[in-house]
């Protein structure tokens, strides 16, 4: 059960505060829930750095060589901070395959045309299993999530411009990541 912040100015431990109509849950207590939520995909030590600003990376961005544990802590600090109000999905390359590749009845959407609409999808880029196709499909999703005016994140553990990263994903794919529309900014070897 989620408690509140004892603390908390707001509520003063309550829970609630006076809404209108009635009570409303208190924020303390949506955050408490939002942590809990994120805890087991992003399970890493540490706090949201104050002043952290949101604003600055509602757009598409890669991480190269970034160490997982600070781009899972990078991750729950900007949905913590930013009230969980963005629909998001974090997978790997095999994930977005398996969803392309996968069967739908004719009376649903096919489970990968779910991922267009999503306000930011995480792409987390490490040791996938080799498949020829990881670029150009994902080259075509983020063309079409760009249309649609949403967010991509990639994280790679190796630079887009390396023959590493080239020879896993395609050198075409890495040519994309590396210039507009896609390209926002880039972050490097977060520490």
């Amino acid at each position: 059960m989620i408690k509140p912040i004892a603390d908390c100015p707001e509520c003063l431990g309550q829970g609630y505060i006076q809404g209108s109509p009635g009570y409303k849950k208190c924020v303390c207590v949506y955050k408490q829930e939002a942590i809990e939520y994120l805890t087991p995909l992003y399970n890493v030590p540490g706090q949201i750095p104050k002043g952290f600003d949101v604003a600055g990376f509602a757009r598409n961005l890669v991480f190269e060589a970034v160490v997982p544990e600070r781009f899972r802590s990078f991750v729950k600090s900007f949905l913590l901070s930013s009230a969980m109000k963005y629909q998001h999905q974090t997978l790997k390359a095999l994930d977005i395959i398996q969803a392309y590749v996968k069967p739908w009845s004719k009376l649903e959407a096919h489970p990968f045309s779910k991922l267009y609409d999503l306000d930011f999808l995480i792409i987390n880029l490490e040791l996938d299993p080799h498949n020829n196709f990881y670029g150009e499909t994902m080259q075509s999703l983020i063309e079409t999530r760009i249309q649609n005016k949403n967010f991509t994140w990639i994280n790679s553990r190796y630079a887009i411009a390396s023959d590493t990263f080239k020879k896993a994903y395609q050198t075409e794919f890495s040519y994309f990541l590396s210039k507009p529309p896609f390209l926002t900014a880039v972050v490097r070897k977060m520490v």
